[in-house]
């Protein structure tokens, strides 16, 4: 059963972290399924090893795994990059990193329908994400244009500014040159 619970929890992270090779992300197939054995590994040696320690004292067979959890979260924070133009990147990734090592502890304390289940969610949220983003953009975007207008002075430069704002044009960029 414990072979059995582990080789789950590779064939479980090996799927979430091929989609990420699909797409040339950092963490693949390799760092998945470890993290996925690891934390099964770990569940499964808490549960049956740490919770009775004598006939007295019992211990949470759990605690292990919230450790580990605290502990992901410093690996998912390594493949987090905040670029120069204030964009984030890596999320998803750290949020894979987090996810694998969830559906390892499940697997290890043997909620195996409850893995199966994460990991097609996971899977479908990644797969579906970009499609149901493109349809709602093409829906609220407005059409976008590139004007280049030849002003005399700056009242005139104001007068058009004002007027593209009372028609409701969006002006996201405005550059103005001395000739």
């Amino acid at each position: 059963m414990v072979l059995g619970k582990m080789f789950l929890a590779f064939l479980l992270g090996s799927i979430i972290g091929l989609e990420r090779e699909l797409k040339h992300k950092p963490v693949g197939i390799k760092t998945c399924a470890i993290i996925a054995i690891t934390t099964c590994t770990l569940t499964i040696v808490s549960i049956q090893h740490y919770a009775q320690v004598s006939e007295n004292i019992r211990t949470d067979p759990m605690r292990l795994a919230a450790q580990v959890i605290s502990g992901i979260g410093f690996l998912g924070a390594g493949v987090i990059l905040h670029k120069k133009n204030d964009a984030i990147s890596g999320l998803t990734t750290a949020a894979i990193i987090w996810a694998a090592a969830g559906i390892g502890i499940a697997t290890g304390a043997g909620f195996i329908f409850d893995a199966l289940i994460a990991t097609a969610m996971i899977l479908i949220a990644i797969r579906f994400s970009p499609l149901i983003q493109r349809l709602v953009r093409r829906k609220g975007r407005k059409k976008k244009n590139k004007i280049i207008i030849h002003l005399g002075s700056s009242a005139a430069i104001a007068a058009v500014t004002n007027l593209l704002i009372q028609n409701d044009y969006r002006i996201e960029n405005l550059s103005v040159k001395d000739l």
